[in-house]
């Protein structure tokens, strides 16, 4: 794989990120006490939804929940579980999708406060970042602390990098810290050809 650079810890992203001239903004690390801090959520939430969780109590947020990654339209009509991805406890806590049709599948399932606000990272700022010329970004499912994923297939997923890697001058493989402290996605990335 052409210059493949694997993030192998967040202490040194933003030094990757200047060596790579990838023009991305400095950020602050922030305590993350709940789901809804997770992309800066309670930010966004108030600054652009009009839902304003930044003063509540700690309590208050704990059950609130935002699905940020991509859910298939036909896990809609499956159970409510797989559209939001745990068990909520109570049908009237307040519940974020990405899209109108989790919304709806999630409203006729008795859920009550469920509100469709599209995913954290659509809500930026107006802002010109080049792409590196040639290169190609890769963000792997990730894992969390408390969770495994024995059924992922890792080497599979690597060697389908590597087959289009070809037409790209950079590739650059973004893992999740979670899986790092797992071992995922290492070992498949770095064993590639170069």
């Amino acid at each position: 794989m052409k210059q493949c650079r694997l993030y192998v810890s967040i202490k040194n992203m933003t030094k990757i990120a200047q060596d790579i001239n990838l023009k991305l903004p400095i950020k602050e690390p922030i305590h993350v006490g709940y789901e809804i801090d997770l992309y800066g959520a309670r930010y966004i939430l108030s600054r652009y939804c009009g839902i304003n969780l930044l003063q509540q109590p700690l309590k208050r947020i704990s059950n609130v929940a935002w699905i940020h990654g991509w859910i298939p339209e036909f896990w809609n009509n499956t159970s409510p579980k797989m559209v939001t991805g745990h068990a909520m406890q109570y049908k009237h806590q307040l519940f974020l999708t990405n899209r109108e049709d989790n919304a709806s599948y999630l409203k006729s399932c008795g859920y009550t406060n469920v509100h469709a606000v599209g995913l954290p990272v659509v809500y930026l700022e107006k802002r010109r970042i080049e792409r590196v010329r040639g290169s190609l970004l890769v963000m792997p499912a990730h894992s969390l602390d408390y969770t495994t994923h024995s059924h992922w297939k890792f080497e599979q997923y690597a060697q389908e990098i590597e087959k289009i890697a070809k037409y790209f001058k950079y590739v650059y493989v973004c893992v999740h810290p979670s899986c790092i402290k797992k071992g995922y996605w290492i070992n498949e990335f770095q064993s590639l050809k170069a």
